[in-house]
């Protein structure tokens, strides 16, 4: 099992749990192409959702092969995800970069809005997927079976050892690697 699949799992599952999305309804993810945002929205596709997925440029065929819609980041994501849904259900927010303004827009308010990572969202009436340790429980016995049959994709991982952590940091930041990365105490 990659060593990262366990967290990514439970903070997916745990969303779109604590978001309540069902059958039928249309999910925005935004960081859809990012190692939580890959299984929330492959999940959501399964579930018989309609999902939007915002990624960047360069990850649009990768979100379009999860099940999902692909838009871009950034200025004026709100009307391109209104080219595609007149309104969204349910936002959930695995990238953390400053899609919330738009996703409470698309969401008609912020009850069903929620992140991950965004510093910005209490200020922004949005709430912080809650990371108790019964979140999502059965996170793994959901997705394991979907990963063993290959119905699941997730990112590579990449392990570093701690001695790297600067250019792991710097990697992450700069956007310049798709995989999971792993720092390793010797």
């Amino acid at each position: 099992m990659p060593a990262a699949l366990p967290v990514a799992a439970e903070a997916a599952v745990g969303i779109l749990k604590q978001l309540r999305v069902m059958r039928g309804e249309t999910l925005l993810v935004l960081g859809a192409a990012g190692s939580v945002g890959m299984i929330a929205t492959q999940l959501a596709a399964s579930w018989g959702m309609t999902v939007i997925g915002a990624a960047a440029p360069r990850d649009q065929d990768l979100v379009r092969s999860l099940g999902a819609v692909p838009v871009t980041y950034g200025d004026g994501l709100a009307d391109r995800v209104r080219q595609v849904v007149a309104s969204v259900d349910a936002v959930a927010d695995a990238a953390g970069k400053g899609g919330l303004a738009d996703a409470i827009a698309l969401a008609r308010g912020p009850a069903r809005v929620m992140t991950l990572a965004d510093q910005h969202a209490a200020d922004l009436g949005v709430a912080f997927s809650v990371g108790t340790p019964d979140r999502a429980p059965e996170a793994l016995d959901q997705t394991m079976p979907l990963l063993a049959t290959g119905t699941l994709r997730i990112r590579r991982e990449r392990q570093l050892p701690m001695e790297q952590a600067a250019e792991a940091h710097r990697l992450l930041e700069n956007g310049d690697t798709h995989e999971k990365l792993i720092l390793e105490v010797h």
